[in-house]
């Protein structure tokens, strides 16, 4: 007899609490998130795939806890996580993944674990290497899980900077895709990197480097209104090119450098990013036996693509066709309100992820190109 059970993983990017554009401020859409989730369980796990929280254009405070007064409500992450508690859903384990817009989260609990620690208990800070370029909290380690409800802490596990699942016969990585976008990584490109300084460990922790300093510069944007107000202004979808070309003239060079806009943002999958997740596998992440698929988010354009769309002569895994999807966003885009992945792997064969929208009417279905 055949066996057709399957675990199922739900996978969430780009959820970015704390601003008033996130649609899961509208209860039409987190009930309808939830109704999906109560009906298409259980779960294996639930995975947050970064910019869970908006900690760059927003609050601690706001984005976890929500905010009422002065413009439209805003619902916190503290919030949406009782409502699909009491929802009857069952899942198995949440995964927190860092991404750019929180990556403040990965700041804080790798200072922790390789600084405040390791100083707190007397010993030399060389004694564990350093940058802490990966790292796992599990069983509610880590300070992000008291936000989830009491009852399933023990079942949130913090990871950076990917989750891996692995099955029969083969493995899907998970990320955020920071480390695919150049303006994140202060203009850095891993491929160019290992060219130039003829070491691909120096190039990987040159490049890690230089993402924590880009990340650093744009948190520092969310401390006042002010400031939040003035990059609001700045990187709206509308007025990003003309305020570039009004106040940064010639040096527009030097500004985009320090504000977090993405030149990535609603791209769909192109051989630029194919050949970055090429790179990011076998030499950032060193994953010698590339993965089956790869899902990552922070575009905000939920595509598919697969790396044998790039030049066979400049792929890095010429023999392994790795299947990539993005999960999309809960930032609204034409009439859909949240874009994720849902993923269906069997006991025995191959998986399947589906592609998976919520209209702005609340209403849940298969994404159209899948």
């Amino acid at each position: 007899m055949v066996d057709n059970r399957f675990d199922k993983y739900l996978i969430l990017s780009d959820l970015h609490f704390g601003v008033e554009e996130t649609s899961l401020n509208r209860s039409l859409i987190i009930e309808s998130l939830a109704n999906y989730i109560a009906a298409k369980g259980p779960w294996k796990s639930v995975i947050f795939s970064g910019d869970a929280l908006d900690l760059n254009l927003s609050t601690f405070t706001i984005s976890i806890e929500g905010k009422a007064e002065g413009g439209r409500m805003v619902i916190g992450f503290r919030e949406f996580l009782k409502r699909l508690y009491n929802s009857p859903i069952t899942v198995g384990t949440w995964v927190y993944i860092p991404g750019n817009h929180d990556y403040v989260i990965w700041n804080l609990l790798s200072v922790k674990k390789a600084c405040v620690d390791i100083l707190a208990k007397g010993e030399a800070m060389r004694s564990m290497n350093q940058p802490l370029k990966e790292c796992v909290w599990e069983k509610g380690s880590a300070f992000i899980s008291g936000v989830f409800p009491m009852e399933i802490r023990d079942k949130v596990t913090v990871e950076y900077p990917d989750h891996a699942i692995k099955y029969s016969g083969g493995k899907i990585v998970i990320t955020h895709g920071h480390y695919l976008d150049p303006k994140q990584t202060l203009f850095k490109q891993l491929d160019k990197l290992i060219k130039e300084m003829g070491n691909v460990n120096r190039a990987v922790r040159k490049m890690f480097i230089e993402t924590a300093q880009y990340q650093a510069i744009a948190n520092s944007i969310s401390y006042t209104p002010e400031m939040r107000k003035f990059v609001s202004y700045l990187f709206g979808p509308s007025s990003i090119a003309k305020t570039f070309r009004q106040i940064a003239g010639k040096n527009i060079g030097n500004l985009s450098r320090i504000f977090p806009f993405s030149p990535l943002r609603d791209e769909s999958i192109n051989t630029g990013q194919l050949r970055a997740i090429e790179f990011y596998l076998r030499y950032f992440r060193d994953y010698r036996s590339p993965p089956d698929y790869f899902i990552f988010g922070h575009t905000h354009e939920q595509s598919r693509a697969s790396t044998s769309q790039i030049q066979r002569d400049k792929r890095l895994f010429p023999d392994k066709d790795i299947q990539v999807y993005n999960a999309g966003t809960f930032l609204p885009k034409r009439n859909k309100a949240a874009t994720f992945v849902v993923v269906e792997i069997p006991t025995r064969g191959t998986p399947n992820v589906i592609p998976v929208c919520i209209s702005k009417h609340g209403k849940t279905i298969e994404s159209e190109f899948h």
